[in-house]
């Protein structure tokens, strides 16, 4: 679904830039009130990508130039307490050990047979 969304917010940004380019559209408030109502239009998808308008030497918009923003994945999202003793790891480093240990009980359990959990503190 968010595909999709992506795939009409750049249809329209790729109509509104053939546009100019065929000549309809050539002063640059009109080309940046459109691409700001298509931003408004698809603001899920047009927070991924940085639209630009390219001007000419005169001042007159030529196309709209999109690229996709970069994003930096965050390996922590949601709410999560966890209790440590590991002064020493950061963040991250405590995430990962405690979901190694996440699943070694499981693998235990099926091997020695029973479902008791036992907490290490």
């Amino acid at each position: 679904m968010i595909a999709r969304k992506d795939a009409s917010y750049l249809a329209d940004i790729e109509r509104l830039s053939l546009s100019i380019q065929k000549g309809n559209i050539k002063n640059i408030d009109k080309t940046e009130a459109k691409l700001k109502n298509h931003n408004k239009k698809h603001k899920i998808a047009a927070e991924k990508y940085n639209a630009t308008i390219l001007c000419s030497e005169e001042g007159k918009a030529q196309c709209i130039e999109v690229t996709a923003k970069t994003t930096e994945s965050n390996p922590l999202s949601g709410c999560y307490v966890i209790d440590s003793t590991h002064l020493e790891l950061d963040e991250v480093e405590i995430w990962k050990l405690t979901q190694v240990h996440v699943e070694c009980i499981p693998r235990h359990e099926r091997r020695v047979g029973h479902t008791s959990r036992v907490s290490s503190k």
